[in-house]
Parts: structure tokens; sequence; C-alpha cells
């Protein structure tokens, strides 16, 4: 049995989660057009990413990667829901290191590279919004391609392999912080080209 004043302290806890969230949502539910996102406005952020499976996928001997890049337009359709267009680009590859099979001369040699790209129309959501923070998520859907090439001499030859299906999509969260009133940065995470991407802000 629950007694009256531990009632008291849940009541009252969550009463205090009640107002700060009421207190945290205040500035986009009465944010004004000098905000840093609103109706009409666009941002462009443009960036790199870091962790990515195509990266992971290539065997940890002889490789780069270009990317992933990370270009995405956001246009304000209201102060809390912006529309656009995110573009990502990679390139991943890796060369076998040669090295003498089962004691002979013969040497084991094989090109692996990874393109992959999409664009995809993208809605962002808007949820906390300052003059220089702003918080958000995005879901985008759109066109994916993904192509692998293979050389070698061991049992391989030269070949092409692209994705078999053209659908992309990416789910992401992040935050966007501007240090004067056109330029910030941003970072973001989740299901996209790569776990996480960061870079430079515009707002236009």
């Amino acid at each position: 049995m629950i007694n009256s004043s531990k009632l008291f302290s849940i009541i009252s806890l969550k009463g205090g989660l009640l107002w700060l969230y009421f207190i945290i949502s205040l500035p986009v539910f009465s944010q004004p057009y000098s905000y840093i996102f609103s109706k009409d406005k666009y941002i462009i952020t443009a960036g790199l990413g870091v962790f990515n499976l195509a990266d992971d996928y290539a065997m940890p001997l002889q490789k780069g990667t270009i990317g992933p890049l990370h270009v995405h337009l956001d246009y304000g359709v209201s102060d809390f829901m912006g529309i656009g267009v995110s573009i990502n680009y990679l390139n991943s590859f890796k060369e076998d290191t040669p090295y003498e099979i089962y004691g002979n001369a013969n040497s084991y040699y094989r090109e692996t590279n990874i393109i992959s790209w999409g664009v995809l129309f993208r809605t962002d959501i808007h949820y906390f919004i300052t003059d220089k923070f702003d918080l958000f998520w995005g879901f985008g859907l759109g066109y994916n391609r993904t192509t692998e090439f293979i050389k070698g001499n061991f049992g391989y030859h030269e070949s092409n392999y692209n994705n078999s299906s053209p659908f992309g999509a990416e789910l992401t969260t992040g935050f966007r912080f501007f240090i004067a009133p056109n330029f910030g940065f941003f970072l973001e995470g989740g299901l996209s080209k790569s776990l996480i991407q960061s870079g430079f802000a515009l707002s236009l």
C-alpha cells in the first residue's frame, strides 16, 4: 500500500515533468520569425559521415574511403516542418595485399570497389527551436544505387554488381547550432549512408 507522502511525491514528480516539457516546448509553439528555422526559410547542410557499412565490408588490408558525403536542403513549409532533398555519396575500396599461396610464387590479388549514392525526398520535424539552436528528426524516401566492382587473379574475374532494389530511405535525428545569423554546424545520427554525420549549416 502506498502511503500518502509517497503518493504526493509521485504526483509532484509527474507534475514537474509536465511543466518541464511545457517550458521546453514554448520556444516551438510561440517562436517568432527571427528564430533560426521558420516558414519560408532555407537551410543547407553539408558534411561527412563516419561508421558506414561499406567501409566495414572492405577487408582490413589496403583500403580507403571517399565519404560518405552528405548534402541536405531543408525548406520551411511551416514554422515546425521542412521538406527538401537529401543527397548522399560513398566510394569505398580495398586492395588485398599480395602474398604467396601454398609456397609457390603465385600471388593472390583482388580489388573491390563499392560506389553508393542516393537522392531522397526528405521531411524534417523541428521540435525545439531558438535563435541559435535547432533540434529535429528527419525521414527520407527516394532512389539509391549501390554498385560493387571486383577484379582479381585467384578464381575471380572482373565483374560488377548492382543492388537489386532502387529503393532508398533514411531516418535520422540531430541538431544545428548557429554561431552567426546565417552560419553554423550540424550533427545528426541514425540510419543513413553513415551512422553519424556532421558538417556546416547555412541559413538563407
